[in-house]
């Protein structure tokens, strides 16, 4: 049995061929088990380890960086947040955190299906390792 408890090797073990490439090489999120088009990339993915730098979408619109900073906080101070503005400081609906891998893992386990609790939006948060995102 393997981590998933089927049997077999895990996919990451399997020998590569030019008929199975190395998983590594051509996984996308939205190709994982644990992807969920509302929600994001589920925090028990092995794709998270490593993740140094996450995306966060479904931010409201007139969510303030302090609000989302305010939500990090419960778990970590040790983080940078990069969130993007329109021309009307509005937020364009997504952020950006970086951080360590232990850090990235803690905040998308915190985050998977949460809100931002000051704003009225049922909708929760995305979340996603961020594109080009670098693996330690």
């Amino acid at each position: 049995m393997n981590e998933w408890g089927t049997p077999g090797l895990p996919l990451a073990d399997l020998p590569a061929s030019k008929f199975w490439p190395r998983v590594t090489d051509n996984l996308k999120l939205e190709d994982s088990d644990l992807w969920q088009e509302e929600l994001g990339l589920h925090p028990k993915s092995p794709l998270w380890d490593g993740v140094t730098k996450m995306m966060i979408r479904n931010v409201p619109a007139r969510c303030s960086q302090t609000e989302i900073e305010q939500l990090l906080s419960y778990v970590t101070t040790d983080f940078r947040l990069q969130m993007p503005r329109s021309s009307e400081r509005k937020c364009k609906g997504y952020a950006f955190i970086e951080g360590d891998a232990d850090v990235m893992r803690r905040l998308a386990h915190f985050l998977w299906q949460r809100q931002v609790p000051t704003r009225h939006s049922l909708r929760p948060l995305k979340i996603h390792p961020a594109r080009g995102f670098e693996q330690q």
